[in-house]
């Protein structure tokens, strides 16, 4: 059966649990994870643009015009999608002061696995190179296996982009390959922006059987709470 509205095949609903929002505490992070609203897309469009040139090395998107109804209409497929349970996409804040941190995501991999899904996220630059994006990644993975119940939870990089790959590893993911030309071209004006020019993806993977040599998964979990 297909929604008119969506677009959307409800027969490849895959994920059954749906997440409202997830809490996580440490000493040093409060944070709240939930599904993005409508309300949201000028906090993050402000943040975009206070952000955008951190993001223009590796985020083509950053790039695009963009402007707060752009992030209402982004969002508004998003919501669609996180409620036939397809893509999750969260908008994550310190849940001490309010601000918005970051975005993040578990989205659908060009991959016939219909139980798997990508990591994807950015990060405000008044929180970047604290740490926050290795705790966040950690959360989805434990979110993926432990209440999606995945069988697969894919990242990838651009070869260039080191701080991305340093959360990677810190993850403890397993590296699969390199895809050559996986990233578009930049234009003239991109590079003159800011764009780096490699355009190679380190891919990497994990699956529920690597889950046993994580030796970070048990602490954090217990650190979770997530509520359905």
């Amino acid at each position: 059966m297909t929604n008119a509205i969506l677009g959307i095949d409800a027969n490849t609903q895959k994920f059954k649990h749906i997440p409202k929002k997830i809490l996580y505490n440490d000493s040093a992070f409060s944070l709240l994870i939930r599904p993005l609203i409508e309300n949201d897309a000028e906090t993050v469009h402000n943040t975009v643009m206070h952000s955008v040139n951190d993001l223009r090395p590796f985020m083509d998107w950053s790039h695009n015009e963009l402007s707060v109804k752009g992030q209402f209409d982004r969002i508004g497929r998003s919501i669609k999608a996180y409620q036939f349970c397809i893509e999750f996409d969260f908008a994550v804040f310190d849940h001490v002061t309010g601000k918005f941190v970051m975005s993040a995501s578990l989205s659908a991999p060009q991959t016939p696995n219909k139980t798997a899904l990508g990591v994807g996220y950015w990060v405000s630059s008044e929180y970047s190179g604290k740490g926050i994006a290795t705790i966040l990644t950690k959360i989805l993975l434990i979110l993926a296996f432990d209440v999606l119940c995945c069988s697969r939870i894919e990242i990838g990089c651009n070869k260039a982009n080191l701080k991305s790959l340093n959360v990677i590893k810190k993850c403890g993911f397993i590296f699969e390959g390199e895809a050559r030309n996986y990233f578009s071209e930049a234009t003239p004006e991109m590079i003159l922006n800011g764009c780096d020019q490699e355009r190679t993806c380190l891919k990497f993977a994990l699956i529920p059987e690597d889950v046993k040599g994580l030796s970070w998964y048990a602490e954090i979990k217990e650190k979770i709470l997530v509520v359905l």
